[in-house]
């Protein structure tokens, strides 16, 4: 292990001075190739990134990606045996993106820091490798299986962020044709799956993460260069999804819930999980419409309202009015064609988004209960338990993440 560890870093060192680190289980720093090793140490564990790093590492496997309100990354791989850590493997401090005198003055400008200490700070923080996305991803992949002998791809990355980062899509400055289309194409392998419904689209985003970090976006800081490219995305993906055959109404609403995810956005880890979560959603929802393509576009269109608004409250009027049937053809059909009532629907729906809420939060049983409109808290309890088989309290117990 060591001497694999030892030639993966002279190789990453042949490319650019990346330092790398071996923390213990509990954050504490075995060794460093790092020169300034004692601050940049403090620096990664203000603001509870190294905090972040050891608690994830307990529950979790893959590599995980980490950004500072300073807007650089840092890398964690994870070395255990039976499932217990031994030690944390970081590469970083990092930029994805080669920042301006006066955007580092910027940054550091938001810490409280004595003038004499900023000075040396801002010329600490402007020796920060620059390294671009796409590679910095190869590293991380490359340092995992050094690790771990496991292949993953980028699909597996797990994010997790202090504050504002730093991300530019890179572009290769390769001239010949051939590969000046490569970030077009992996561009259009990701929407053909999600026209597809194709829940095998792994290869195709470990692919695209290789050539292209998004669509190139020149204006603004880059946070904000980063969250113009992810809304196109999400614009791109709501089209995708149209032409898969989700209705406009539901891919433009969907689009705007991202959309504002990814404006909310406080840095690189933020933005990532977000066009993550999103591309899968879109996929998902265009494979199970593909699935039941023997559904009527009228109930199908109920359907996708259904899920769209699970946690308000939803009248089989309004449906109906919605689709043009009345209340009585509609609850039959709609019976016929999914084999569930429309309120039974309505309430798989809800308590599928309370799955989401107990794994994903720390909301109360009552708080979930009210967030999805259920008329009271042991209502919502025993609805649960009958399509669960379980209580809440018990799911949230087995599934919550750290």
């Amino acid at each position: 292990m060591n001497q694999e560890l030892s030639f993966f870093y002279e190789l990453v060192g042949c490319m650019t001075s990346l330092s790398h680190w071996k923390y213990a289980a509990d954050g504490h720093l075995l060794e460093s190739n790092c020169e300034d090793e004692r601050i940049l140490d403090i620096i990664f564990s203000a603001g509870g990134i190294k905090e972040q790093m050891v608690k994830y590492g307990r529950e979790h496997s893959m590599p995980l990606i980490l950004s500072s309100a300073l807007g650089n990354l840092w890398i964690a791989v994870f070395e255990k045996t039976e499932n217990i850590v031994k030690a944390c493997h970081v590469l970083g401090p990092v930029f994805t993106d080669a920042l301006s005198p006066n955007h580092i003055q910027k940054r550091v400008n938001q810490f409280d820091i004595p003038l004499f200490w900023k000075n040396r700070f801002i010329q600490l923080v402007k020796r920060f490798p620059t390294v671009p996305w796409t590679t910095l991803v190869q590293y991380t992949i490359m340092l995992h299986y050094t690790v771990t002998k496991e292949t993953i791809t980028v699909s597996d990355f797990s994010y997790q962020s202090d504050a504002k980062p730093t991300a530019e899509p890179h572009i290769s400055q390769d001239t010949s044709e051939g590969k000046k289309n490569l970030p077009w194409m992996s561009e259009q392998a990701l929407l053909n799956n999600i026209r597809e419904g194709n829940l095998n689209y792994q290869a195709a985003l470990s692919n695209a993460s290789t050539v292209s970090s998004g669509v190139k976006i020149d204006i603004g800081d880059p946070l904000r260069k980063a969250i113009d490219s992810s809304i196109v995305f999400i614009a791109l993906c709501a089209r995708a999804a149209i032409d898969g055959g989700m209705s406009a109404q539901s891919a433009y609403t969907l689009q705007n819930i991202y959309t504002q995810n990814v404006e909310a956005a406080q840095s690189l880890a933020d933005t990532a999980a977000i066009n993550h979560q999103m591309y899968e959603d879109f996929i998902h929802r265009v494979h199970k419409l593909k699935e039941i393509s023997y559904i009527s576009p009228q109930v199908r269109s109920c359907c996708e309202y259904i899920e769209m608004h699970a946690s308000e409250k939803i009248s089989i009027q309004n449906l109906a009015e919605s689709v043009g049937y009345t209340d009585y053809y509609l609850s039959r059909k709609f019976k016929k064609e999914t084999g569930f009532s429309i309120n039974e629907y309505i309430r798989r729906k809800k308590i599928s988004l309370a799955k989401t809420l107990l794994s994903a939060t720390h909301m109360n049983i009552q708080e979930i209960s009210e967030q999805l409109n259920f008329c009271s808290r042991s209502y919502f309890t025993d609805t649960f338990h009958k399509v669960v088989g379980m209580s809440p309290i018990d799911y949230r117990n087995q599934n919550l993440k750290n």
